[in-house]
């Protein structure tokens, strides 16, 4: 009954797959195993689960069954009653973690006891699988009633005057479930509809590109705010530079460019001399090393003073044709940027 492979060790936020029971799932009929698996954070008592345990005996069907290490509060190892292990034979499986996508996806599964998390509930309704819906918390609830009263694909669990739901209700239940062939029925249909619901014009699939291209406009409107009024500013500086020697009037320019910045602080009192002083503010997507090697690759030299603050010296001897090559620079830089980033041209 119990997997010889004990496999505790996470992988990453779950429980490294024990993938020998999908070799005990080629051995069963199809349509016959109940799957019980009640995601990476709900906790039963040691009561329960052992009610839970008679009441899979009590279904005289085989079963996989997931029990984490830590699903019984305050222990890490779960002890079945005493002498099932005997009775159940082959005919049942314990694993620590299983690879749930294809569990669901074998056609020897016939239901899905759950705790009715989203994936789970994504799980079960995109391999068509009926569920015996057990939610422990949050949203779990509501996929239930999304199951069972909406959708029609399930049965609730319901807790006696005792808040425990018996081995005799569990055994009932499985045999409602298992016996309606309607329920299987809608099961299939809800299949089709959450696999056309992510192909090419399907809900999902519209749904996830509305997403994609707000991200999009976010970035574009990050990147407008961070750097083009950084190239306006260049550009004035461009055509004030026909003088022979740099003075107040483009460090002004200049800070009144990056002072349009929303991301930035800058101090306007500097600007009577060739510096330029600005801080970036805490909420910022602006990188600091970003903007300073930007500046500097264009003739402005860079000086950060803390983690936040820079200082910005404006070279006296950068010629008009300096400022053009580097006005081309970062217009390049951010036609290249837009075409990494989201595939078209800047307009």
């Amino acid at each position: 009954m119990l997997s010889g492979q004990r496999l505790g060790k996470p992988a990453g936020l779950f429980w490294a797959e024990d993938t020998t029971c999908k070799v005990w799932l080629d051995e069963q009929d199809d349509n016959s195993v109940i799957y019980v698996a009640f995601g990476s954070l709900a906790v039963l008592n040691e009561r329960q689960m052992q009610e839970l345990a008679l009441g899979l005996e009590l279904t005289g069907r085989p079963f996989l069954w997931v029990v984490r290490p830590d699903i019984t509060a305050g222990k890490t190892i779960m002890d079945l009653p005493k002498g099932l292990e005997d009775r159940i034979g082959d005919r049942g499986m314990v694993v620590q973690w299983s690879p749930q996508q294809e569990v669901l996806a074998h056609p020897a599964v016939s239901c899905f006891m759950s705790h009715c998390g989203w994936n789970s509930t994504m799980e079960g309704v995109s391999n068509g699988v009926p569920f015996l819906c057990w939610p422990y918390f949050a949203d779990q609830h509501l996929n239930q009633t999304y199951i069972c009263d909406v959708w029609k694909t399930g049965l609730k669990m319901v807790p006696d005057e005792n808040n425990m739901i018996t081995k005799e209700q569990i055994k009932d239940r499985v045999e409602e479930l298992l016996g309606d062939g309607e329920m299987k029925k809608r099961a299939l249909t809800m299949k089709e509809i959450a696999i056309k619901g992510v192909e090419r014009g399907g809900s999902s699939f519209e749904n996830f590109n509305t997403f994609v291209s707000a991200m999009q406009e976010d970035l574009r409107w990050r990147y407008a705010t961070s750097w083009s009024p950084l190239c306006s500013s260049l550009c004035c500086l461009e055509r004030e530079s026909g003088k022979s020697r740099r003075g107040s009037s483009e460090s002004k320019i200049l800070a009144d460019g990056l002072n349009q910045i929303k991301q930035l602080s800058v101090n306007m009192t500097s600007t009577e001399t060739n510096m330029v002083y600005f801080n970036i503010l805490e909420s910022s997507c602006i990188s600091l090393e970003k903007i300073c090697e930007v500046l500097e690759e264009h003739g402005v030299l860079a000086m950060p003073t803390s983690a936040t603050s820079v200082r910005l010296v404006l070279h006296h001897q950068i010629s008009v044709s300096d400022v053009h090559y580097a006005l081309t620079c970062i217009k390049d830089q951010g036609k290249q940027f837009f075409e990494r980033t989201f595939g078209c041209n800047r307009k």
